[in-house]
């Protein structure tokens, strides 16, 4: 492409005497470019009028050097592109391919894992740089697949198969699942991707409180314009500005868990009454309680959200503001929810399993760990004799390499996963006599649960439920 034209890189053809009379000569040398736009016959109309222009046949092609057979491409059928596009034409679709580890540490304890990105390099700087949900190409693809299915060969069976592709469950951290299911996020009050079990701050007054938190950015109002009191926002002044509302630590009991069950229409009818009214001039603060009252945040959505709100702020007049946002409202695409619910047969709230690695080893027994070691052990000789303790201790029978128990407890916040996988397995008997009886007991019921949670494959399912059941309590 050049100056606006498709162009092609050419070689000089001339005319020349080959072992069977006249023939083609390639000059490989001094290439130049000629717009598409001067070609005036494809190859198989030029052999077809080579008698009336009295030209030799183009397939017969010769190097200049020697009488070589031409082998760049099949003279009789021309470029093999041309057969498998049949009579279509042919464009290349040239890509830049992106690659990175998912974490920048390279030690030996990381399993590296690549992520690829593929981006189409003919894109404008301004396209190839705008955010884009990949997900809403994969339910397309899914909704399509679902209609007319796949076809496959069975390898097994010998025969072909039509594939009905279906998803079993969504798997990612927490802050992915809760983006699954448009959930306000795990700082919110309503901090439950699966239920409204609502958090109760530590300086809250009895509970009975409005429900709902202020999630990672959001903004509070005042009591001015917001007209009530959002749980979350501190120190609130008669200012009518924004400000970043400081969260507050919230605390939970069993008592409180689980709440009502969250569902897929509940939260499709959330999202659809927020953005019904997110279609009102002046109802951007509204919205906004309307996430933290129901803990449902669509992140997809928000985006339409904020276009509609942007599309008035600058004009003057009612009338004026109206029509710019009517105008907005009618340049909206057909889907401006998550395209995770257009998914069939998929409920984000339950289909979005506990992710053990996080929850568990990278969750709670990471902040046990940290508390001991910053908070429980108050003097140097106490952490030297943990360390000493796990650096003597014999795991062989446990599957492990010996314990690092200097690393254990000077890197107390920076271990990783498997790291916390063997410290629950041996603390309770490197701490019995440096923590407090409650402190211990609580190691102790870890130890029996993890290797429990953590199994790869669980054999009788109800035997393994009641012993799960019998575990869990005793860690809370």
């Amino acid at each position: 492409m050049k100056d606006g034209s498709l162009r092609a890189r050419c070689w000089r053809f001339e005319e020349t005497r080959g072992p069977h009379g006249r023939a083609w000569s390639v000059h490989k040398v001094n290439d130049f470019e000629v717009p598409v736009s001067d070609f005036m016959m494809p190859l198989p109309q030029l052999q077809k009028d080579m008698r009336i222009l009295n030209i030799p046949d183009p397939a017969d092609i010769l190097y200049p050097s020697s009488a070589e057979p031409w082998t760049l491409t099949n003279p009789v059928k021309g470029n093999r592109w041309r057969e498998l596009a049949e009579g279509h034409r042919v464009v290349a679709f040239p890509i830049w391919m992106y690659c990175d580890d998912t974490s920048g540490n390279k030690s030996k304890k990381w399993n590296k894992h690549n992520s690829f990105l593929f981006t189409p390099a003919g894109l404008p700087r301004s396209e190839a740089q705008k955010e884009y949900n990949m997900l809403d190409g994969i339910a397309d693809q899914l909704e399509a697949a679902e209609k007319e299915g796949i076809w496959a060969w069975d390898c097994v069976e010998n025969e072909p198969v039509l594939v009905l592709p279906v998803v079993l469950a969504l798997l990612g951290d927490n802050p992915m699942q809760s983006e699954f299911a448009c959930h306000i996020g795990l700082r919110g009050k309503l901090f439950c991707r699966i239920c409204k079990v609502v958090g109760k701050d530590a300086s809250d007054t009895p509970r009975g409180a409005a429900p709902g938190d202020v999630d990672e950015g959001e903004e509070v109002e005042d009591d001015a314009s917001m007209n009530s009191n959002v749980s979350g926002a501190s120190n609130v002044s008669a200012n009518p500005k924004k400000k970043k509302g400081k969260r507050k630590k919230f605390v939970e009991s069993l008592e409180q868990m689980p709440g009502t069950p969250r569902t897929r229409k509940g939260t499709m009818d959330a999202l659809k009454t927020q953005f019904t009214a997110s279609q009102t001039i002046g109802n951007e603060t509204r919205v906004k309680k309307m996430r933290t009252d129901t803990g449902v945040k669509d992140t997809f959505q928000l985006y339409f959200q904020d276009l509609l709100a942007a599309s008035y702020k600058k004009k003057r007049g009612n009338e004026s503001r109206q029509a710019a946002l009517d105008a907005a409202i009618e340049a909206l695409p057909e889907h401006v929810t998550s395209p995770v619910w257009r998914i069939k047969g998929l409920d984000p709230h339950s289909d979005t399993p506990v992710e053990i690695l996080h929850v568990v080893l990278l969750g709670f027994v990471k902040y046990f760990w940290r508390d001991l070691i910053q908070n429980q052990l108050k003097k140097d000789d106490q952490k030297e004799l943990l360390a000493a303790r796990l650096n003597s201790l014999d795991v062989s029978a446990l599957g492990l390499s010996p314990l690092p128990g200097d690393t254990f407890v000077k890197y107390a916040g920076s271990l990783v996963g498997r790291d916390f996988r063997a410290i629950a397995q041996v603390a309770p008997y490197v701490i019995y006599d440096l923590v407090n009886d409650e402190c211990r007991a609580t190691w102790v019921a870890l130890s029996k649960l993890i290797p429990l949670v953590w199994q790869p494959q669980i054999g009788d399912i109800s035997t393994y439920t009641v012993r799960l059941q019998l575990a869990s309590p005793t860690v809370y």
